[in-house]
């Protein structure tokens, strides 16, 4: 356009397409949605996004890369919130949606609060706010029942701020415990302190640095010998594993338990192999060596009393587990619904229970006879 007053002096007004969403930004949009798309879908680091982008002819430093991909969530967020009515609509003929609400945070690091709908595994909102506390996570349901109304029944975890705010938001509403979180409590609470009495009673036998020195003995001069120090080295290294790998339950250590599991099993075989030596009147000292240490731990009272406990303890955990349909090898992922008998379900885990305060009452502990009907 030209202004017939100044006919050298001309303006431009782009098309409405053509115009950039994301001001003072000079990435064409759609190398933002693949960044976008590479960086949060597929995962790759910004520095693989670079290298592949080099490979299209794009030049990107590190730092646009990262700023482009926060362009993204603010597009995709955008994109989210213009879908809503079609998202409602989907959840009403579904005949409702079964709410998720958790957040996730880095140890002194802000949360990122998430409300999930549970059919479909669609994310319906998120925020990030300073904690889990009320007038932060109110006004985020208060938002949220404006927009898709009241959920069947909502899922969460054990803090008592989110049932709160439950309550007052959809207060005719049922709640349930999540059986992932309800899982790793258990785990928090009982095994963390009962594993640490066992690592710091089996720590004073100085097994971990008496089995490297026995990794490096040299090897003898004669055939046998050779064959039992590889023995011994591949021995030492089973039992080294749990504690150098940091072996947990699920998400809590439970090295030293294991390492004792491998100790008794080790120590029966290093007696057997030891009469075999003495029928054949041979000795190979790393062997006596290695079944001395091994002794000396299973001998000592104070760390079998804390290993009884512990094991009994997970005993009940894993039938417990088992019963809620939580697998350790599935990252505590639920498993598929199928044909679950909910009622049969329940009378197990009340059963599980029972047999629960029954052994711990048998075994010294302070349960109260009515535990099972405070449930």
């Amino acid at each position: 356009m030209a202004c017939k007053n100044h006919p050298g002096e001309c303006i431009s007004i782009p098309d409405e397409t053509e115009a950039s969403l994301i001001p003072k930004c000079c990435t064409d949009l759609n190398a933002t949605l693949l960044i976008g798309l590479l960086r949060w879908r597929i995962g790759m680091k910004r520095h693989e996004i670079q290298a592949f982008l080099r490979t299209k002819g794009i030049t990107l430093s590190t730092g646009t890369i990262s700023n482009r991909s926060l362009d993204f969530l603010l597009l995709f967020k955008q994109l989210h919130e213009a879908k809503t009515a079609e998202i409602k609509a989907l959840i009403e003929r579904k005949g409702g949606m079964i709410l998720h609400m958790d957040g996730t945070h880095r140890s002194g690091g802000r949360v990122v609060f998430v409300l999930q709908e549970g059919h479909k595994g669609i994310v319906l909102d998120t925020d990030l706010i300073p904690s889990e506390a009320e007038e932060h996570v109110k006004p985020i349901l208060s938002k949220f029942k404006k927009t898709y109304g009241s959920p069947l029944v909502i899922v969460r975890d054990m803090a008592k701020c989110l049932a709160l705010c439950a309550s007052n938001i959809f207060p005719d509403k049922p709640q349930q415990i999540c059986q992932v979180h309800f899982t790793r409590n258990l785990e928090k609470d009982q095994v963390t302190e009962y594993h640490k009495r066992l690592k710091h009673s089996m720590v004073k036998h100085r097994l971990t640095p008496r089995l490297r020195a026995l990794r490096n003995a040299g090897s003898g001069d004669s055939d046998i010998k050779k064959l039992q120090q590889r023995w011994v080295h591949i021995a030492v290294d089973y039992l080294l594993y749990p504690v150098e790998k940091q072996v947990k339950w699920i998400s809590r250590p439970i090295s030293y338990i294991v390492r004792y599991y491998r100790i008794e099993e080790v120590s029966n075989l290093v007696s057997r192999l030891i009469r075999c030596n003495a029928s054949n009147y041979f000795v190979y000292k790393p062997l006596m060596e290695l079944h001395t240490c091994l002794k000396d731990l299973l001998n000592d009272s104070e760390v079998f009393r804390h290993y009884h406990i512990l094991d009994k303890t997970l005993e009940w955990l894993d039938e417990l587990r088992d019963n809620l349909r939580i697998s350790r090898k599935t990252n505590l992922k639920d498993s598929t619904p199928g044909d679950i008998d909910l009622e049969e379900v329940t009378r197990n885990i009340k059963a599980v229970l029972a047999k629960i305060c029954d052994e711990g009452r048998e075994l010294g502990g302070n349960i109260p006879s009515n535990c099972i009907s405070d449930q």
